[in-house]
């Protein structure tokens, strides 16, 4: 006879019989003074739904993998006297009547991974010119948690100091506290980052170009993809941080020139790599297919790179969801014209999302 379990999210299984509803200790008022199940189901699935939001290929694979943990539970299954005999059982990804430290140490580990593939939403504002990514120790010290570079792993008690680094071997609530606000924190991504499809986002967005040679078209490149001509053909693609540089022919190219991150923090480019005639307006555009809710646009600048020609008219434009931006020298000439995007996702998570400090 099995244990039996009842389903969460994201794969996950708890014991049946686990009381999942109430108050928890992550409320303005921390009115209870235990740890229940449902305070241990925020913060093992609010981690892996972060882990999950750094989805990075359709296969998929992960920045950071999700967690994976296998147990083997032993039981009698309330059978006692004559009748009594222990049951094991071998179960993956799934919570008991007890917190497991093992579990949570690793689950540390994992939130120490995942800062830097999330936004710092201090330095996300309209106008920003660069968007900071988190470190572990940087949250810390901005929400005044722990020592500033460890958790509170036991808190000050009567005449006893606080003490800091991994889990304590006995629960305190302010421990738990304290990974909820750091996964709280964890709420926003680099335009283009997340490339999966969970959480209310689908990355898609329509880029075009109008860009000509005289009487010759140039392509219009996504990552290393030559999408086809820039003859105001509007293609659909869907963002992807891996979306490098293609390198080679002359292209209006969209994605990370330098790779992730590459300037300014969460920067997203439009690149002119190409000879182009006097005179004319060479032309590109940007839309995002997501709500501004989700996927955002903050500002959009010139990045000010030229081979050859440095006498130019730029026009750059943008609202939360598209950007538009031109070009047009007074010679004809190679040009390396950047434009740099700076926007954010934001998935929509389910656990660890209420700041109630």
């Amino acid at each position: 006879m099995s244990i039996a379990t009842i389903s969460l999210k994201y794969g996950w299984w708890i014991v049946a019989g686990a009381v999942l509803t109430g108050a928890t200790i992550y409320v303005a008022s921390n009115a209870p003074t235990y740890l229940y199940q449902r305070d241990v189901v925020e913060i093992v699935l609010g981690v892996t739904e972060r882990c999950l939001a750094t989805q990075i290929t359709t296969n998929p694979t992960y920045s950071v993998t999700p967690p994976s943990f296998v147990r083997t539970w032993t039981t009698t299954n309330g059978l006692t006297g004559t009748n009594f005999a222990w049951v094991t059982q071998t179960v993956t990804n799934t919570l008991s009547w007890y917190s497991d430290r093992s579990m949570m140490v690793d689950l540390d580990a994992k939130i120490k991974t995942l800062c830097p593939y999330y936004v710092d939403t201090n330095s996300v504002y309209d106008g920003t010119t660069n968007i900071v990514m988190c470190t572990f120790t940087g949250l810390l010290t901005s929400l005044d948690l722990g020592d500033h570079t460890n958790f509170t792993s036991t808190p000050a008690i009567g005449t006893n100091a606080a003490t800091f680094g991994p889990w304590a071997w006995r629960n305190y609530i302010v421990a738990w506290q304290e990974r909820y606000k750091v996964l709280n924190a964890l709420k926003m991504m680099p335009l283009g980052y997340c490339t999966g499809t969970n959480f209310g986002i689908s990355n898609g967005a329509q880029i075009s170009a109008d860009s000509y040679w005289y009487s010759s078209t140039n392509a219009v490149a996504h990552g290393l993809n030559n999408l086809g001509p820039s003859d105001g053909t509007v293609y659909d693609i869907i963002m992807s941080y891996k979306d490098y540089w293609l390198g080679s022919g002359d292209y209006v190219w969209f994605g990370f020139s330098g790779g992730p991150m590459d300037i300014g923090g969460a920067s997203y480019d439009i690149l002119f790599y190409m000879f182009v005639q006097a005179g004319v307006n060479q032309s590109a555009k940007l839309t995002l297919l997501d709500s501004p809710s989700v996927t955002k646009i903050w500002n959009a600048a010139f990045r000010g790179e030229f081979i050859g020609n440095t006498n130019a008219i730029i026009s750059v434009s943008h609202t939360a969801s598209e950007v538009n931006v031109g070009i047009t020298t007074v010679t004809d000439d190679q040009i390396y014209a950047d434009f740099n995007i700076w926007g954010t996702v934001t998935p929509q998570f389910s656990y660890c999302t209420n700041k109630y400090w």
